[in-house]
């Protein structure tokens, strides 16, 4: 071997040994799907399907249009809608998928790729059949998304947390039990996946192979050019610089090279620029000797041939100079010449392999998830050892694995452009292309196992295996085979509540009731597990029940709806008008947030591998009690974290944690959105009766006071109102939450001002607190009498009805007064003469200006003495109310005779000289007296005996 041979080794080894050391870490440690490829696969199938039937999506029984260009693309190239559905678990390759996309930034990511694929269709470089290709992929990607939205919040919880790094996995217990229960319960819903075949039993399938997986074919091809100006190619805009250990350390080896470059420049070139540089210089100076005028000729002859002259020496020394350098360093002008020229030539190779990596993420993505590519390295790789029928050929097929189907894979990858990105002079390419295409020719001539070719490429896959497991086994004390038995073998482990872990011995690891869980979770039939072993046997899980699955069917279907049309959707579910998503560009559930919530307004997606993303704190499983568990979202999804949209997300999705609560907010409060820009507004309407007066409003006790609330976004019923009433100079209190359209009851309030605090509360916004005063008035007038004064009157005696009408409150509206009964007024004279004997009654009815009335009475009595009657007696003869003067003069001799005896106490001979009166004017009545009067009169004597007056 040459030194320069010896040195190239050197530096070509170190990166083989790189990039076959990350892949087969990747290989061991599979990443963090949540969903298997085929359930992935599988919940994209039924939102494509969906969304190409009749270009309508189905959301809660209603059909939304999908936009025409991304039917078109879903319709034409669904393989490419099926590779972005694997999303970052495969492109732009593995390693940057778990290392960059899935586990930061992912929102960022996909508004990124999103954002990119419709700045695509715009771009007259990519022909019409890219931009279609380039829009499915776009959407698969989101939809791979969408998938571990709602698996990684299944997964993590059966785990224990999140699928670690790599590095923790092969360094740590815990991060390796962690990771390997995530194996297990992935394979357990992958192997429930209706159609997925998890049986390893070899079958015939349709088209003839035999094969231990029955899996249908999951076909991909990605946009490669699109993966490389998006993915891999450094970009100003993209979320972040890093592309993951693979690219990164590409693109570090060609900042390597280019820096070599820089500082040992080709020598020839040199040589040619300096000679350049010397003919340029004598051009411009015999360019300047031009003569254009007399004064310049004289110069020119003179300055002209000495400034030839001295170029011309220069020249011949420096050429002198670089040639005798030439000679004496031959051979180092050589290596050096041969080096640059290896340098540029390998920096070309890894622009070319960069610009076509999305073919070694196709490769891998065909390797790892779609089941044909296996059972085409299967018969591939042991079609030559016998036939279908043979055991010789069942085992050798049954021995393919993982990294026996990704070199068959990216087999035209590696050769047309990995070698060369690691260094190999590009015909190691050509030369291993030609080696298997000899060892198909020798095959036809002598068959496979005659064929020394063949065996010589067989003994170089198994010794690097065998090589890469021994690595693994040596550093990290892992048995690939073991963990390949877990893999490939998952759904009898979930009854496993311990396990032997290699160097880190025998750990914790499902909980006892992991299994059963799980099983409710999908849906499971009691007792269909197969054998002790728990295994699922042929059960299936039905997509209409699996939360996990339907949720995603539900996001994925969402996230294929322009921004107008999302908001059409989800304007149904609310029953309000709302419009978010048509306000920004490309809007879409998957990437658009809530202005103003959150900890990021860019993405609400933070971590791809986290759970509960929707929400900001990780709960019901996890949250601010573990720390160490990475929360996944920033707080900021629309349709969770919107105070309009939350009843969506639960009319949207299932809630298979919660048990009879729907996605309960835990603590984690609704915030306001911009389709509700202002508070409600509260009112207390104030009905009759009522007196306003100036700025103050009265009311009494029964004036119904009616809170209302309105908005321009709720209704009114959507509005509650939290009331708190204060009399007078009172401060504080609580609140009642009451509804728009209830009546506020004064009930117990005192009479005079009340302060009514009012706060109207929507689903988003609160209002400022607001005080309608009022003033409460229960009590009616006060009346105030003047006349009549005393309590009793003589027959003969005057007086009036006098009184005044008050009121501290609203004031007074109205006021009446009767008079025995009788409509009176106020100052209306009172004539006792024409009064009965007996009680007599004043009422005055007062009315204040809210209605409250009250009566007032005044009684007094009329009563006769004997000097009265005679007064009354002498006022009627006058009156012409006696007209016979005998009856008249009858009468007073009586009233004359009882008056004397009233004056000498002789009270028993008065009351019969009164009787005698009495008869007297009932034999006249009508005739010798006033019926009327006459009558009044008996009354009053009769009155005055009873008295003993």
């Amino acid at each position: 071997m040459s030194a320069r041979q010896g040195r190239r080794l050197k530096i070509v080894a170190p990166m083989l040994a790189v990039v076959l050391f990350a892949g087969t870490v990747v290989l061991s440690a599979p990443p963090a799907q949540a969903f298997k490829p085929y359930t992935h696969s599988s919940t994209g199938d039924d939102a494509r399907i969906d969304a190409t039937d009749d270009g309508n999506v189905t959301i809660n029984g209603h059909n939304y249009p999908v936009n025409p260009a991304v039917v078109a693309a879903l319709q034409n190239w669904p393989t490419y809608y099926n590779a972005g559905v694997i999303g970052p678990d495969g492109f732009p390759d593995l390693t940057m998928g778990q290392s960059v996309i899935h586990p930061e930034d992912t929102g960022r990511w996909l508004k990124y790729i999103l954002d990119r694929a419709w700045a695509a269709q715009a771009d007259p470089s990519y022909t019409d059949d890219e931009k279609g290709q380039i829009l499915a992929f776009a959407y698969g990607f989101l939809t791979h998304a969408a998938g571990d939205l709602w698996a990684h919040t299944l997964i993590n919880e059966l785990s224990g947390g999140v699928f670690p790094a790599v590095g923790d996995v092969l360094t740590d217990a815990n991060a390796a039990s962690i990771a390997v229960r995530h194996i297990v319960a992935e394979g357990y819903v992958g192997d429930a996946t209706p159609g997925y075949d998890g049986n390893s039993d070899r079958t015939l399938l349709p088209d003839g192979d035999v094969s231990d997986d029955s899996t249908p074919a999951i076909h991909f091809d990605a946009p490669i050019r699109f993966i490389y100006e998006t993915l891999v190619k450094q970009n100003a805009d993209a979320p972040s610089t890093e592309r993951g250990p693979l690219i990164g350390f590409f693109t570090d080896l060609r900042s390597s090279l280019a820096a070599f470059v820089t500082d040992n420049p080709d020598p020839i070139a040199d040589a040619l620029s300096a000679f350049n540089d010397t003919k340029n210089a004598l051009t411009a100076a015999q360019n300047d000797c031009n003569f254009e005028s007399i004064p310049d000729a004289v110069h020119d002859l003179v300055a002209c041939p000495i400034a030839l002259i001295g170029l011309a020496g220069a020249a011949l020394v420096d050429s002198a100079e670089a040639f005798a350098n030439f000679v004496t360093s031959s051979l180092e002008l050589a290596v050096k010449v041969v080096l640059n020229a290896y340098a540029n030539a390998w920096i070309a190779d890894i622009d070319d392999g960069l610009q076509h990596w999305g073919e070694l993420g196709l490769a891998s993505a065909r390797a790892f998830f779609d089941p044909q590519a296996r059972r085409n390295t299967q018969n591939d790789e042991c079609g030559p050892v016998g036939s279908e029928d043979q055991l010789v050929r069942a085992n050798c097929e049954d021995g393919i694995g993982f990294i026996d189907t990704l070199m068959h894979e990216s087999d035209d990858f590696i050769n047309n452009h990995l070698l060369s990105m690691l260094g190999a002079p590009d015909f190691v390419g050509d030369l291993r292309a030609f080696l298997e295409d000899v060892s198909d020719l020798i095959d036809d001539i002598v068959g496979p196992l005659l064929n020394p070719v063949r065996e010589t490429l067989a003994q170089i896959k198994d010794f690097a295996a065998d090589l890469l497991k021994d690595a693994i086994n040596d550093r990290f004390g892992i048995d690939i085979d073991e963990i390949s038995d877990f893999i490939t073998s998952p759904t009898n482990k979930l009854d496993l509540t311990t396990i032997n872990l290699g160097v880190f011995g025998t750990i914790n690891f499902f909980a006892a009731d992991a299994h059963a869980k799980l099983d409710s979770y999908l849906h499971l039939a009691a007792g269909h597990h197969d054998g002790p072993g728990g295994g699922l046997g042929e059960e299936e899980f039905d997509p209409t029940l699996f939360a996990a699955y339907r949720n995603t069917v539900t996001t994925a279907k969402l996230l294929l709806l322009d921004g107008p049309v999302l908001d059409q959707a989800l304007s149904d579910l609310t029953g309000h008008t709302y419009h978010l998503y048509g306000n920004t560009p490309h809007g879409n559930i998957m990437t658009t947030t809530l202005p103003g919530a959150g900890s990021d307004p860019t993405e609400w997606l933070k971590l791809i591998d986290g759970d509960h993303a929707w929400r900001a704190d990780g709960l019901p499983v996890f949250g601010p009690s573990a720390p160490e568990h990475p929360i996944a979202g920033t707080g900021n999804m629309p349709i969770w974290e919107s105070c309009i949209l939350r009843p969506a997300f639960r009319a949207l999705f299932v809630d298979w944690e919660n048990g009879a609560q729907n996605f309960p907010d835990l603590g984690d409060g609704v915030s306001t959105d911009p389709s509700d820009p202002n508070a409600p507004v509260s009112t207390l309407t104030v009905g009759s009766p009522k007196f306003v007066s100036g700025s103050t409003t009265y009311v009494g006790g029964a004036t119904p006071l009616t809170l209302g609330a309105t908005d321009d976004f709720w209704s009114p019923t959507e509005i509650s109102v939290d009331v708190r009433i204060r009399a007078g100079a009172a401060v504080g209190g609580s609140f009642t939450t009451m509804s728009s359209g209830s009546n506020l009851s004064l009930s117990g309030q005192p009479d005079g001002v009340i302060h009514i605090d009012l706060v109207a509360h929507d689903p988003c916004r609160t209002e400022t607190l607001h005080t309608v005063d009022v003033v409460l008035d229960t009590t009616p007038p006060t009346v105030t009498y003047t006349q009549p004064a005393l309590a009793q009157y003589a027959t003969d005696q005057f007086a009036s009805i006098q009184f005044s009408v008050s009121d501290l409150g609203s004031g007074v509206a109205s006021s009446s007064v009767t008079f025995d009964g009788a409509a009176a007024t106020n100052g209306q004279a009172l004539d006792m003469f024409f009064l009965t004997a007996g009680l007599h009654t004043i009422v005055v009815t007062a009315t204040d200006n809210v209605g409250n009335t009250g009566t007032t009475p005044r009684v007094f009595r009329v009563r006769a003495t004997s000097a009265s009657l005679l007064s009354n007696l002498d006022r009627a003869r006058s009156l012409g109310l006696i007209p016979n003067a005998k009856v008249y003069t009858g009468l007073r001799d009586s009233l004359v005779a009882a008056n004397a005896s009233h004056r000498r106490g002789q009270h028993p001979t008065e009351w019969n000289q009164l009787q005698a009166f009495v008869n007297q004017i009932l034999g006249q009545l009508g005739k010798g007296i006033d019926r009327a009067t006459g009558l009044r009169f008996i009354g009053y004597a009769l009155d005055l005996i009873a008295s003993g007056g």
